[in-house]
């Protein structure tokens, strides 16, 4: 067992689209450590590619029964992520299956803090729910500073020293007490448990580059993706999805996953001067164009 692992949260339906992730994040990552699965009623066939690259394994049951929105309930068990049974790691960093890695991401290790990227559109707290139940709605806005940034859990560095059993269960009972408004799963609910509590991750670590409208569009524009450590692709079509522009990347990616551990990584380390562009760039268009673009769905 090695000191730090990332961690893949899958169901029956997304197990196989975790092999693309464990495969960029090994090539082009240079990831050396652990890997580890969370499985949510995947059956043991399904499992059989992962036990063979000695990947580590952790069946899990549902924390609820119910999603949310157009959220699966598997959502949640990132809870998961934050219980005692992860401190066999000293850091963890959970990616969504929706991610593309394309550089070195071991700097990610340097956070002793949980640390995470910023909403995508910088949506703030309040913007995690909906006013369907007024007085869960309105106590979120008497209790929490609301319009603060939120965190993306698409991409999340966990100093596995703040785990308890404890964590875990006030997870559950803000599930409990807000989880019929929140928009994005989890998401809200970790915003909750972690605000002011948090570290931001670079851009470059959680890059919505195709998701974002300003990245193109923008007072600045961005010309490309090629600044991007971690591409998230959230909309408007998944890497999945042949519509995507991302689809043959992803594709000749999970194509090569049998090779996982058989051929040499590519090392390339994202640029400080890159990383820094990237920053700016977002923060200038952020602040000129947030309100001009409706944010899309997830």
């Amino acid at each position: 067992m090695k000191k730090n692992a990332i961690v893949l949260l899958a169901d029956k339906s997304h197990i196989e689209k975790t092999k693309q992730v464990i495969y960029s994040s090994y090539k082009y990552g240079g990831w050396k450590e652990d890997y580890v699965l969370l499985a949510q009623g995947v059956p043991e066939k399904n499992l059989e590619w992962f036990r063979k690259k000695n990947i580590v394994i952790r069946k899990i049951k549902p924390i609820t029964k119910k999603g949310s929105g157009h959220h699966p309930n598997t959502v949640y068990s990132k809870f998961y992520l934050f219980d005692e049974h992860m401190k066999k790691w000293d850091k963890i960093i959970y990616l969504d299956t929706d991610i593309i890695v394309r550089k070195n991401i071991t700097k990610l290790l340097k956070y002793n803090e949980f640390a995470a990227g910023k909403e995508s559109y910088k949506r703030t707290i309040i913007e995690q729910f909906e006013e369907t139940n007024p007085v869960a709605f309105r106590k979120i806005k008497e209790k929490y500073n609301y319009f603060e940034t939120a965190f993306n859990t698409g991409v999340m560095v966990i100093p596995t020293k703040i785990n308890s059993e404890q964590t875990k269960e006030c997870l559950k009972k803000l599930l409990k007490r807000y989880g019929n408004i929140t928009k994005w799963g989890d998401q809200g609910i970790l915003n909750l448990y972690f605000i002011n509590k948090w570290k931001e991750l670079p851009y470059i670590f959680n890059d919505y580059y195709s998701s974002e409208p300003y990245n193109r569009k923008g007072l600045i524009k961005r010309k490309d993706d090629k600044d991007a450590a971690i591409l998230h692709i959230i909309h408007p079509y998944k890497p999945w999805n042949k519509k995507s522009e991302y689809y043959k990347e992803w594709k000749r990616n999970m194509e090569d996953a049998d090779k996982l551990f058989k051929e040499p990584q590519e090392n390339k380390f994202p640029g400080k001067l890159s990383a820094l562009k990237v920053e700016i760039i977002n923060n200038i268009n952020t602040k000129i164009l947030r309100m001009k673009y409706k944010p899309l769905k997830k």
